[in-house]
């Protein structure tokens, strides 16, 4: 693969990763130039409070998110839903390559390993080059375990918040939870304070009885009200969320 591999650059500058240049059977890794990536800072979403149809206890408050990389919620739950996916997925193979590259030497990197029949993963980084993960030897550097794990924390820490700056082949794919069905649940309305907020009133309300959650396009908390409260106490639950954002009814 020739210049797949680059020399390795280890750099003093706080903006970059602080970890050492990862040397990997006799070949260097360049991590050096991997930049730490800053979350974005533009938010999404709003905060809506659901009841179960079936058991007025049951409340779900939650944040309904876009999903998008480019957001500063969104942002960070994808990176850290996809920084665990793959430590378990590469955890589970016998040995890992990796491979850094430009974007113009992906396809021909990707079509050597569709045909040894391997899986792959690759990180779009901040600098402009991409980091390959794949578990066939079709070049690139063979990783112990621990250098796995170490590789994949600097890609993430260093991923571009771009769109879709992760993709795997079907085998190594993430798979994330809808939210839950329209069927179970009927709307109270629509809060305009964060869901951070809300919790903590909820919680000064019914103690430990909440629950969070999280799914593809929403991050909130389930509630559960106490046993004895009737529909007065809930009704004054429903009040008590006005102090902290305004619920359209």
């Amino acid at each position: 693969m020739g210049n797949t591999e680059q020399t390795a650059v280890c750099h003093d500058n706080p903006k970059h990763n602080t970890e050492p240049c990862k040397e990997l059977s006799g070949q260097v890794v360049d991590i050096g130039k991997w930049m730490v990536s800053s979350p974005p800072r533009k938010r999404c979403g709003m905060s809506i409070h659901l009841r179960n149809r079936a058991d007025k206890r049951n409340n779900l408050l939650m944040r309904v998110l876009c999903g998008r990389w480019a957001c500063e919620i969104c942002g960070p739950y994808l990176k850290t839903k996809w920084q665990g996916h793959l430590s378990i997925v590469l955890g589970k193979q016998e040995t890992i390559f990796i491979h850094q590259i430009t974007p113009t030497q992906w396809e021909k990197i990707k079509t050597r390993i569709r045909r040894a029949k391997g899986e792959y993963a690759h990180i779009k980084l901040n600098s402009g080059v991409w980091a390959v993960f794949t578990n066939v030897p079709v070049g690139g550097s063979p990783l112990s375990q621990s250098a796995t794990q170490s590789i994949l924390d600097a890609s993430m820490n260093s991923v571009s918040y771009d769109r879709k700056p992760i993709a795997t082949s079907r085998g190594w794919s993430l798979s994330l939870n809808s939210k839950p069905t329209k069927s179970e649940w009927e709307r109270v309305g629509t809060l305009t304070a964060d869901i951070e907020e809300i919790e903590k009133v909820v919680v000064e309300l019914v103690g430990d009885q909440v629950r969070s959650f999280y799914h593809a396009n929403a991050i909130g908390f389930y509630v559960l009200l106490p046993q004895s409260w009737d529909d007065a106490h809930i009704a004054e639950f429903d009040r008590r969320l006005l102090a902290v954002g305004k619920v359209e009814l």
